[in-house]
Formats: structure tokens, C-alpha cells, sequence
């Protein structure tokens, strides 16, 4: 086997016991985003290695053109991924003034430790609590259900929150059901109908966040305003939430073409 050969050969069946080593830690353990992320590249890198193999034959030129459509599909992400990014930061900025008029804030949950909010809905109802002081006529929506490791909703965690900062709970209502953000925003929708609430609705979220949950809302007629939480914490988190964004904005606009809003 030439240099070349035991290159690509070493190189894939690393690649290929590496994606699997990955595949089983999450199908035992659990794992985030950006370990399946990682997972799915090492499988991407063995495909390529595949696809790079001297054959001889039909086998070659099915090669090549194979390659030359995952080059083309790779341009094509990468643009797509940059026009997403520009999306997003179209409307990353939602701050107190062009918030201001609000009547009702719908604050998505973003995930707790136990029972306690995690740093990213901590900053969404850290912002929350400065609006709600500040227009004390105005009530909020907290919008989560119970996800794995958590002790309780989202919803009453996010609620204890607040009361324990001093906003008088009969301003608080809790949607407990929602998996998702589009649930969230759906099932957030129908509280307010059912609870006769009425008036100008922004949502409460992080900044990377509020491009797609405005375009939910749009579903149903909403144009809303949007109160923006930092997503600063360190970069791991910051590059994760940001790719992973893109990845649900895609989804969402697929969605979007088969009438599937949840």
C-alpha cells in the first residue's frame, strides 16, 4: 500500500472510530451540542476519506462527482450559515427604550440546575425584573415546562424567581407545558387569551435568540417588541448558542414550509 493509501486508510478509521466512540457516549451518557456537532463532523472527515480513495474505474469518477456535490454543498452552508449570522444580529439588540410600551413580557426558559435557573435565564429574568420594576403596570408570561434534570418547571422556578425579588406574583403567569420555542411562544399565546390579558407584547430572551422567536410570533399576527438578555458568559457557550441558532432558524424555516408550527 503506498503513502498515500495508508494516509487515507489511518485517517478514516480513526474518523470512523472516533464518530462511533461519540455516538455511544450520548446514546449512554447524554451530550451537547457541540459534542454532536463534533460527532457529525468526524463523520463528515470519513465520508471525505472515502470519497479521496484512489479507486480505479466507474467507482473514481462516482468519486469525483460526489466530490465536487459536497463542495458545492459545503460553499452553499457556509453562505447560508453567514447570511443566518447577519440575521441573527439584525436583532440582537432589544434594550429598555425600544421595549418601552410593552403591556406584557413573555420570558422563554432556557433550562435549570435542579431548581435553580440556569446563567442564561437568570440573564433573561434579571431583565425581566428591571422592566417589571420600572412599569409597574405591566405583567409577565414565564413560559417553560419541565425538561430532563429539572425539578420542576421551568415556569415555577422562573416565578419563585421574581417573587423572591419582590414582584408581586398576581403580575406572574406560568405556562408549564412548552418543550420548546416555538411552544413556548404558542402555549404562551393561549394563557394570554384564556387569561383575557391584552396589550402590547415584547419577548424576553437572549440576545442570539430574538431574531426567531419574533418570527414565531409572527405566526400569529404578533409583531412584538423584544427586551434583550447578554449571552456573554464564555466563549464556549457563546459559539455554541450561535451555531446552534443557525441550525434552528434552518429547522424553523422548514417548518415554516410544511405548516408545522410547534
Amino acid at each position: 500500500m503506498d503513502k498515500r493509501k495508508k494516509i487515507l486508510a489511518r485517517a478514516g478509521a480513526l474518523s470512523f472510530l472516533a464518530f462511533v466512540s461519540f455516538g455511544v457516549s450520548m446514546a449512554a451518557v447524554g451530550a451537547s451540542f457541540l459534542f454532536e456537532l463534533s460527532g457529525l463532523a468526524l463523520l463528515l472527515g470519513a465520508f471525505a476519506c472515502f470519497l479521496y480513495w484512489p479507486f480505479e474505474g466507474g467507482l473514481k469518477k462516482a468519486c469525483l462527482v460526489l466530490r465536487r456535490l459536497m463542495a458545492l454543498g459545503l460553499v452553499l452552508l457556509f453562505l447560508s450559515f453567514i447570511y443566518v449570522q447577519a440575521l441573527i444580529f439584525s436583532e440582537k439588540r432589544g434594550d429598555m427604550e425600544s421595549a418601552a410600551g410593552a403591556d406584557i413580557l413573555v420570558v422563554l426558559g432556557a433550562g435549570l440546575y435542579g431548581s435553580t435557573p440556569s446563567p442564561m435565564l437568570k440573564s433573561r429574568l434579571d431583565r425581566a425584573f428591571d422592566y417589571l420594576e420600572k412599569h409597574p403596570g405591566a405583567v409577565a408570561v414565564l413560559s417553560g415546562g419541565q425538561g430532563d434534570n429539572e425539578d420542576m418547571a421551568e415556569s415555577r422556578a422562573m416565578a419563585l424567581y421574581l417573587e423572591e425579588r419582590g414582584i408581586d406574583p398576581r403580575r406572574l403567569y406560568t405556562e408549564s407545558r412548552s418543550r420548546n420555542t416555538a411552544q413556548n411562544i404558542k402555549f404562551s399565546m393561549e394563557l394570554i387569551k384564556e387569561e383575557g390579558l391584552s396589550g402590547t407584547i415584547a419577548v424576553v430572551s437572549s440576545d442570539f435568540h430574538l431574531y426567531r422567536a419574533k418570527k414565531i410570533f409572527e405566526r400569529y399576527g404578533i409583531n412584538a417588541l423584544a427586551l434583550s438578555a447578554s449571552s456573554d458568559f464564555n466563549p464556549v457557550v457563546t459559539v455554541s448558542s450561535y451555531v446552534r441558532e443557525y441550525c434552528s432558524i434552518v429547522v424553523m424555516y422548514i417548518k415554516d414550509i410544511f405548516g408545522i408550527d410547534e
